[in-house]
Protein backbone atom coordinates (compact mmCIF):
# COMPACT_ATOMS: atom_id res chain seq x y z
CA UNK A 1 0.00 0.00 0.00
CA UNK A 2 1.06 3.69 -0.90
CA UNK A 3 2.39 5.83 1.75
CA UNK A 4 0.24 8.36 2.12
CA UNK A 5 2.26 11.67 2.34
CA UNK A 6 2.27 13.96 5.41
CA UNK A 7 1.13 17.42 5.41
CA UNK A 8 2.39 20.63 7.63
CA UNK A 9 1.23 24.53 7.73
CA UNK A 10 2.87 27.06 7.31
CA UNK A 11 1.42 31.11 8.38
CA UNK A 12 -2.21 29.23 7.52
CA UNK A 13 -1.04 27.38 4.40
CA UNK A 14 -1.51 23.65 4.56
CA UNK A 15 1.93 21.97 1.97
CA UNK A 16 2.41 18.04 1.50
CA UNK A 17 6.04 16.94 1.77
CA UNK A 18 7.08 13.96 -0.50
CA UNK A 19 11.11 12.88 0.91
CA UNK A 20 11.73 10.72 -2.33
CA UNK A 21 12.05 14.08 -4.26
CA UNK A 22 12.60 16.56 -1.43
CA UNK A 23 9.49 18.77 -2.66
CA UNK A 24 7.27 20.32 -0.82
CA UNK A 25 3.77 21.45 -2.58
CA UNK A 26 0.49 23.22 -1.94
CA UNK A 27 -2.11 20.71 -0.61
CA UNK A 28 -4.82 22.99 -2.71
CA UNK A 29 -2.93 22.83 -5.78
CA UNK A 30 -0.28 20.79 -6.22
CA UNK A 31 1.18 22.84 -9.37
CA UNK A 32 2.74 24.88 -6.98
CA UNK A 33 5.37 23.37 -5.61
CA UNK A 34 8.98 23.79 -4.55
CA UNK A 35 13.04 21.54 -4.30
CA UNK A 36 13.34 22.17 -1.08
CA UNK A 37 17.36 21.58 -1.56
CA UNK A 38 17.42 24.40 -4.34
CA UNK A 39 16.18 27.25 -1.76
CA UNK A 40 18.64 29.22 0.58
CA UNK A 41 19.45 27.92 4.38
CA UNK A 42 19.23 29.83 7.38
CA UNK A 43 19.44 28.24 10.99
CA UNK A 44 18.40 25.22 10.01
CA UNK A 45 15.47 26.16 7.89
CA UNK A 46 14.47 26.50 4.29
CA UNK A 47 13.65 30.24 3.18
CA UNK A 48 10.41 29.95 0.84
CA UNK A 49 9.26 32.84 -1.15
CA UNK A 50 5.39 32.91 -0.91
CA UNK A 51 2.93 35.18 -2.86
CA UNK A 52 -0.02 36.49 -0.78
CA UNK A 53 -1.78 38.08 -3.81
CA UNK A 54 -1.63 34.99 -5.66
CA UNK A 55 -1.70 32.23 -2.81
CA UNK A 56 0.65 30.66 -4.39
CA UNK A 57 4.58 29.85 -3.68
CA UNK A 58 6.21 32.95 -5.46
CA UNK A 59 8.17 32.46 -8.71
CA UNK A 60 11.97 33.57 -8.26
CA UNK A 61 11.08 36.52 -10.34
CA UNK A 62 8.21 37.71 -8.10
CA UNK A 63 9.50 39.98 -5.62
CA UNK A 64 7.57 43.22 -4.42
CA UNK A 65 4.41 43.61 -2.19
CA UNK A 66 2.68 40.49 -1.62
CA UNK A 67 5.73 38.19 -1.16
CA UNK A 68 6.39 37.37 2.18
CA UNK A 69 9.37 34.62 3.34
CA UNK A 70 8.60 31.42 5.17
CA UNK A 71 10.90 29.21 7.38
CA UNK A 72 10.22 26.00 6.34
CA UNK A 73 11.80 23.16 8.61
CA UNK A 74 13.95 20.63 7.47
CA UNK A 75 12.73 17.09 6.27
CA UNK A 76 14.28 15.16 9.22
CA UNK A 77 11.75 17.55 11.01
CA UNK A 78 8.47 17.53 8.45
CA UNK A 79 8.66 13.71 7.77
CA UNK A 80 11.04 11.89 10.26
CA UNK A 81 9.28 8.63 9.40
CA UNK A 82 9.87 9.04 5.70
CA UNK A 83 13.17 10.11 5.63
CA UNK A 84 14.12 6.53 8.22
CA UNK A 85 12.61 4.74 5.21
CA UNK A 86 14.09 6.56 2.59
CA UNK A 87 17.63 6.24 4.29
CA UNK A 88 17.52 3.19 6.51
CA UNK A 89 18.32 4.80 9.48
CA UNK A 90 16.59 4.16 12.65
CA UNK A 91 13.72 7.38 13.43
CA UNK A 92 15.22 7.79 16.50
CA UNK A 93 18.91 8.94 15.10
CA UNK A 94 16.54 10.97 12.21
CA UNK A 95 15.26 12.96 15.06
CA UNK A 96 18.69 13.96 15.68
CA UNK A 97 19.49 14.82 12.40
CA UNK A 98 19.40 17.66 9.63
CA UNK A 99 19.13 17.30 5.90
CA UNK A 100 22.60 18.02 5.75
CA UNK A 101 23.73 15.16 8.41
CA UNK A 102 21.66 12.92 6.33
CA UNK A 103 22.76 13.22 2.84
CA UNK A 104 26.59 13.87 2.74
CA UNK A 105 28.86 11.79 4.05
CA UNK A 106 31.10 13.82 6.33
CA UNK A 107 34.19 11.81 5.58
CA UNK A 108 33.98 12.12 1.86
CA UNK A 109 33.31 15.74 2.00
CA UNK A 110 36.35 16.23 3.99
CA UNK A 111 38.74 14.40 1.35
CA UNK A 112 37.05 16.42 -1.21
CA UNK A 113 37.86 19.49 0.39
CA UNK A 114 41.65 18.34 1.18
CA UNK A 115 41.83 18.54 -2.56
CA UNK A 116 40.80 14.61 -3.82
CA UNK A 117 39.30 14.48 -6.68
CA UNK A 118 36.17 12.03 -7.57
CA UNK A 119 36.73 9.40 -10.02
CA UNK A 120 34.11 7.06 -11.98
CA UNK A 121 34.50 4.08 -13.85
CA UNK A 122 33.49 3.44 -17.33
CA UNK A 123 33.45 -0.20 -18.74
CA UNK A 124 36.42 -1.11 -16.25
CA UNK A 125 38.46 1.98 -17.14
CA UNK A 126 38.59 4.67 -14.10
CA UNK A 127 38.83 8.25 -14.83
CA UNK A 128 39.48 11.03 -12.65
CA UNK A 129 37.07 13.48 -12.87
CA UNK A 130 38.86 17.43 -13.34
CA UNK A 131 36.45 20.22 -13.30
CA UNK A 132 39.22 22.52 -14.14
CA UNK A 133 40.18 20.93 -17.37
CA UNK A 134 36.52 20.16 -18.32
CA UNK A 135 37.48 16.29 -18.61
CA UNK A 136 37.47 12.50 -17.52
CA UNK A 137 41.36 11.74 -17.01
CA UNK A 138 42.59 8.25 -17.18
CA UNK A 139 43.68 6.93 -14.07
CA UNK A 140 45.64 3.88 -14.41
CA UNK A 141 45.95 4.10 -18.51
CA UNK A 142 47.96 7.17 -19.37
CA UNK A 143 48.19 6.19 -23.09
CA UNK A 144 43.90 6.20 -23.36
CA UNK A 145 43.20 10.00 -24.21
CA UNK A 146 40.79 12.02 -21.96
CA UNK A 147 37.04 12.36 -22.56
CA UNK A 148 36.31 15.85 -22.51
CA UNK A 149 33.19 17.07 -21.67
CA UNK A 150 32.89 20.41 -24.00
CA UNK A 151 32.42 17.55 -27.05
CA UNK A 152 29.81 15.71 -25.52
CA UNK A 153 26.04 16.66 -25.86
CA UNK A 154 23.94 17.17 -22.46
CA UNK A 155 20.82 15.61 -21.69
CA UNK A 156 19.73 17.90 -18.81
CA UNK A 157 16.33 15.48 -18.10
CA UNK A 158 19.24 12.69 -17.82
CA UNK A 159 21.17 14.64 -16.02
CA UNK A 160 23.62 12.88 -17.88
CA UNK A 161 25.94 12.76 -21.11
CA UNK A 162 25.82 9.66 -23.97
CA UNK A 163 28.86 8.47 -25.03
CA UNK A 164 29.89 6.49 -27.75
CA UNK A 165 32.53 4.42 -26.52
CA UNK A 166 34.53 2.02 -28.72
CA UNK A 167 35.18 -1.13 -27.27
CA UNK A 168 38.25 -2.38 -29.10
CA UNK A 169 40.23 1.22 -28.91
CA UNK A 170 38.76 1.75 -25.02
CA UNK A 171 37.78 5.69 -25.50
CA UNK A 172 35.04 7.94 -26.48
CA UNK A 173 35.03 8.16 -30.19
CA UNK A 174 33.30 10.41 -32.83
CA UNK A 175 31.13 7.79 -34.21
CA UNK A 176 28.18 9.15 -36.31
CA UNK A 177 24.78 7.25 -35.03
CA UNK A 178 24.42 5.15 -38.39
CA UNK A 179 27.61 3.77 -37.10
CA UNK A 180 26.47 3.00 -33.91
CA UNK A 181 23.12 1.34 -35.00
CA UNK A 182 24.91 -0.51 -37.29
CA UNK A 183 27.66 -1.93 -35.28
CA UNK A 184 26.25 -2.56 -31.86
CA UNK A 185 28.81 -5.10 -31.52
CA UNK A 186 31.31 -2.74 -31.92
CA UNK A 187 30.39 -0.18 -29.92
CA UNK A 188 28.69 0.83 -26.17
CA UNK A 189 26.66 3.74 -25.67
CA UNK A 190 27.86 4.63 -22.17
CA UNK A 191 25.78 7.33 -20.02
CA UNK A 192 27.45 9.52 -17.75
CA UNK A 193 26.28 11.74 -15.12
CA UNK A 194 27.33 15.92 -15.89
CA UNK A 195 30.44 17.10 -14.66
CA UNK A 196 28.72 19.39 -12.06
CA UNK A 197 26.65 16.03 -10.63
CA UNK A 198 30.04 13.93 -10.63
CA UNK A 199 31.73 16.76 -8.74
CA UNK A 200 29.61 19.76 -7.02
CA UNK A 201 32.24 20.99 -4.94
CA UNK A 202 34.95 20.64 -7.90
CA UNK A 203 31.90 23.11 -10.14
CA UNK A 204 31.07 25.41 -7.00
CA UNK A 205 34.77 26.44 -7.00
CA UNK A 206 35.32 26.98 -10.45
CA UNK A 207 32.09 29.16 -10.75
CA UNK A 208 33.13 31.08 -7.95
CA UNK A 209 29.79 29.77 -5.85
CA UNK A 210 29.32 28.97 -2.09
CA UNK A 211 31.32 25.55 -1.96
CA UNK A 212 28.00 23.57 -0.50
CA UNK A 213 25.50 24.69 -2.97
CA UNK A 214 23.18 22.15 -4.22
CA UNK A 215 25.18 20.04 -2.04
CA UNK A 216 22.26 18.14 -1.12
CA UNK A 217 21.39 17.03 -4.40
CA UNK A 218 24.83 16.42 -5.92
CA UNK A 219 26.64 14.60 -2.40
CA UNK A 220 29.92 14.11 -3.20
CA UNK A 221 30.82 10.91 -3.55
CA UNK A 222 34.58 9.20 -3.75
CA UNK A 223 33.63 6.98 -6.66
CA UNK A 224 30.97 6.92 -9.09
CA UNK A 225 29.82 4.21 -11.75
CA UNK A 226 28.20 4.86 -15.57
CA UNK A 227 25.45 3.22 -17.31
CA UNK A 228 25.68 1.24 -20.12
CA UNK A 229 22.71 1.48 -22.02
CA UNK A 230 21.10 -0.73 -25.28
CA UNK A 231 21.62 1.30 -28.30
CA UNK A 232 17.90 2.08 -28.51
CA UNK A 233 17.55 3.20 -25.32
CA UNK A 234 20.20 6.41 -26.61
CA UNK A 235 18.17 9.66 -26.29
CA UNK A 236 20.07 11.64 -29.19
CA UNK A 237 20.22 8.40 -31.63
CA UNK A 238 17.07 6.48 -30.89
CA UNK A 239 14.73 9.17 -30.77
CA UNK A 240 16.06 10.71 -34.51
CA UNK A 241 17.57 8.16 -36.23
CA UNK A 242 16.32 4.90 -36.28
CA UNK A 243 13.47 7.04 -37.53
CA UNK A 244 15.45 8.38 -40.49
CA UNK A 245 16.87 5.20 -41.32
CA UNK A 246 13.66 3.54 -41.22
CA UNK A 247 12.26 5.91 -43.90
CA UNK A 248 15.37 5.37 -46.19
CA UNK A 249 14.80 2.03 -46.02
CA UNK A 250 11.07 2.22 -46.66
CA UNK A 251 11.68 4.31 -49.65
CA UNK A 252 14.67 1.40 -50.93
CA UNK A 253 11.82 -0.64 -51.02
CA UNK A 254 9.17 1.57 -52.75
CA UNK A 255 7.21 1.77 -49.77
Amino acid sequence: MERELPDFELNGVVFTVDVDTAQIAMKEDASSFEWLFDLPEEKNRYILHFNNKTGRIAKPWENGDGVVIFHVPQLTALDPEGMAMKYKTPLAIIKKMNDFDVLVNKEVLKERLRGKLPTIEILGQVYTVDIEGGILKPLHRLDLPNITTAYLERFEELHAYEIPYNLERRCMVDATPQEVLRRPADYKIVRVPLLEELDRIGFNKKRGFDLYKRIKLNPPKAHHHSEVIHYRQMTAIANSLLIKLKKRKGKRKGL
